[in-house]
């Protein structure tokens, strides 16, 4: 009997010995896969903290863009304005026409190269979006 009962003991004893390790081997595979956890939350708030930083930027850029473009459509009315003004001299005091059309050539050589300029600025700020697009 006293055999028996220390074998049933020392069964008890094992099952509670395996018990105990298998619950620390649970705990630790917990602790790590917490630590885990803690680092990816980290990095993604750091990744969101960044996305944002970059969706600021990108819209003082979008607005710099629009300012630009307002001041270009500006500039145009005010190359038209100019261009029937001129238009306006030619008859009234009949200017030399060839003096007139080199202002006008003028003018849009030069919005010419302001068109390129904002057209430069969308496609960047269109590159800019997608790629802020992609990382989120």
């Amino acid at each position: 009997k006293l055999t028996e009962k220390t074998k049933r003991l020392e069964q008890e004893l094992g099952d509670t010995i395996h018990s105990t390790v298998q619950s620390q081997r649970n705990m630790e595979m917990a602790q790590a896969k917490a630590t885990i956890l803690e680092r990816s939350t980290t990095e993604l708030r750091k990744l969101l903290a960044d996305g944002e930083a970059e969706k600021r930027d990108l819209m003082d850029q979008l607005n710099e863009a629009l300012a630009k473009i307002l001041q270009f459509e500006e500039e145009q009315r005010a190359a038209e304005d100019a261009r029937r003004q001129m238009d306006y001299e030619l008859n009234m005091k009949n200017f030399s026409r060839d003096f007139i059309e080199a202002r006008i050539l003028e003018m849009q050589a030069r919005l010419k190269v302001q068109a390129e300029e904002i057209n430069q600025l969308k496609d960047n700020l269109r590159d800019q979006v997608a790629t802020t697009q992609a990382h989120e």
